[in-house]
């Protein structure tokens, strides 16, 4: 009996090595040991499709956190919020959170942002809808 606790304690020890000759690197390498942030973004409502791109960020973007989380300043660009003037965006689509900003760099190249976070599927919707009533 003494021989098969012994042998549990041997296998039990050996796999507590094991772990952490494979994860130590792993959570050395890892600035701050902050878990990877990757999101899946897609263009078709709540299905996944083969347009979709898995993209990763370097802090969150989610409505936990809250979408207006996202700096202003991103390394050389500077962003300011702008305030959304249609309506209609806010009574169709109902968000929980909206931002809408305009960033711009040094060489004055520009980049809009707007991040919709909801819960309903008919806050999502095909871009071409939203290009076409944004003219």
């Amino acid at each position: 009996m003494q021989v098969v606790s012994f042998r549990r304690v041997i296998v039990f020890v050996l796999l507590v090595i094991g772990l952490g000759v494979v994860y130590t690197p792993r959570l050395l390498t890892r600035k701050n040991f902050q878990p990877e942030l990757t999101y899946i973004a897609d263009l078709d409502y709540w299905q996944r499709t083969d347009r979709e791109q898995a993209v990763e960020a370097a802090l969150p973007i989610d409505m936990q956190h809250g979408l207006d989380a996202v700096p202003l300043q991103l390394g050389n660009w500077r962003g300011e919020d702008v305030p959304e003037t249609n309506l209609e965006v806010f009574i169709l689509l109902e968000p929980e959170q909206f931002v809408q900003r305009r960033y711009q760099d040094d060489a004055g190249h520009i980049v809009w942002l707007t991040l919709i976070g909801s819960r309903k599927t008919r806050s999502f919707h095909p871009p071409d809808l939203c290009y076409a009533a944004d003219g």
